[in-house]
């Protein structure tokens, strides 16, 4: 009978218990947001809760927050400005005051990864950009061309499109949820291909052909350091060379003198072998450029731009709201 009485008492205390967490899960508690910025004009911002950036609220200087009781996440952001994030516990009965400071940007071009207000504004994640003839397929889903929007959280996709003369290229992409351009997906134009040839691997960089450019460099890279380590020996063999026969020259001793001559020619032929290796190595650079430079000239597999038309989509943050712009110049 008292084995039963305790177990009775245990299980009424752990429902009561756990009816009372249960209570205090569904109760609402409040916040004041003291939000503070150093831009004249804006008086208001938006927060997200539990980075739900979709249904953000807009509040202002100093408003209250209603939120379920314990303890939340909240993502502060606007315009022009770099994400405030905030861990506020919420309590029942109890208004509390947090204050935080939102952190304008000056580069429009960062707003992309720093900012939520993109993402808000465009209820997607991720534009991709091409070419005004390219057209854009993502996981088979056809995109069109020139632009295009889409939601997707932390995954990798495929981006595959087909240029002018009918040749399919692909890339692959990390998303994030964050807002972010994956790419001005441009084919090559010949005029920065040339220009991007100066640099070795910069060409094949351009061209997309990775795994070529990781060849070049690393060649052109080894065979510079190897050349200049080389000049380095040859230069020290030689000075060597120097004193041996500056010694020779000035020995007044036969019999030293002899030693001293023999010394020098070994020495010098020592120099002359690390400078002819040094040279090897010079020409070995200068051919593996050269075809670098060749290389950069050969078409692309998937052709070149236009030359008629330039065009230029971007992203402007600095208009009265968010917008996709594509500049079009040239001859239509």
């Amino acid at each position: 009978m008292r084995i039963f009485f305790k177990v009775s008492l245990f299980l009424f205390f752990l429902f009561n218990f756990s009816s009372l967490r249960a209570q205090d899960s569904t109760q609402i508690g409040n916040i004041v947001l003291n939000i503070t910025t150093n831009v004249i004009g804006v008086d208001s911002f938006y927060v997200a809760v539990a980075n739900d950036i979709e249904n953000a609220i807009q509040v202002f200087y100093k408003d209250t927050l209603s939120l379920p009781v314990g303890q939340t996440r909240l993502t502060i952001f606007q315009k022009n400005f770099k994400d405030s994030r905030l861990v506020v516990s919420i309590k029942p009965d109890t208004i509390l005051t947090y204050n935080t400071t939102a952190f304008p940007l000056s580069n429009p071009a960062k707003l992309g990864h720093l900012s939520s207000y993109p993402l808000y504004y465009w209820q997607a994640s991720n534009i991709i950009l091409t070419d005004d003839d390219t057209q854009i397929f993502v996981n088979g889903t056809d995109l069109g061309s020139r632009a295009g929007m889409i939601r997707s959280e932390r995954q990798k996709i495929t981006l595959t499109g087909i240029a002018y003369n009918g040749e399919e290229f692909s890339k692959s992409f990390k998303t994030s949820n964050k807002f972010n351009v994956l790419d001005f997906y441009y084919r090559p134009e010949k005029s920065t291909l040339r220009r991007a040839s100066v640099i070795p691997g910069a060409a094949q960089i351009y061209k997309r052909e990775y795994v070529k450019a990781g060849v070049f460099i690393t060649t052109v890279t080894g065979l510079a350091a190897t050349s200049l380590i080389l000049n380095k020996q040859y230069s020290n063999e030689h000075q060597k060379f120097k004193e041996l026969d500056y010694a020779y020259h000035h020995s007044h001793a036969p019999i030293q003198a002899f030693e001293l001559a023999q010394k020098a020619s070994d020495q010098l032929e020592l120099a002359k072998k690390k400078a002819r290796i040094r040279n090897y190595f010079i020409a070995g650079l200068s051919a593996a450029y050269l075809i670098n430079i060749i290389d950069s000239f050969l078409k692309p597999k998937i052709g070149y731009r236009s030359n008629k038309v330039n065009f230029n989509p971007y992203v402007d943050f600095d208009n009265n709201s968010v917008s996709l712009n594509l500049k079009v110049s040239g001859r239509l």
